[in-house]
């Protein structure tokens, strides 16, 4: 889901004057600034999850011999 989604919906919804994309996106970020959007990318299933996890903290602890492990068991 996204903006340009829900304002979609916003105007299908409205019986009077809608606010425009731009307006919205503003007032949406004034009004609920802690509700978000997930980017696509990160829309994966929690084992994946853990496997970039695990992969992005063997790579931040240097450690090539886990990192090529967590990318051989992504891969099964």
């Amino acid at each position: 889901m996204a903006y340009r989604y829900v304002h979609q919906i916003y105007l299908k919804s409205l019986q009077k004057q809608p606010v425009g994309y731009q307006s919205f996106i503003k007032i949406w970020q004034e009004q609920a600034p802690n509700v978000v959007f997930q980017k696509p990318r990160t829309e994966l299933c929690q084992t994946c999850e853990d496997h970039i996890k695990n992969i992005r903290i063997a790579i931040g602890n240097r450690n090539e011999e886990e990192k090529i492990k967590h990318h051989q068991e992504a891969l099964i």
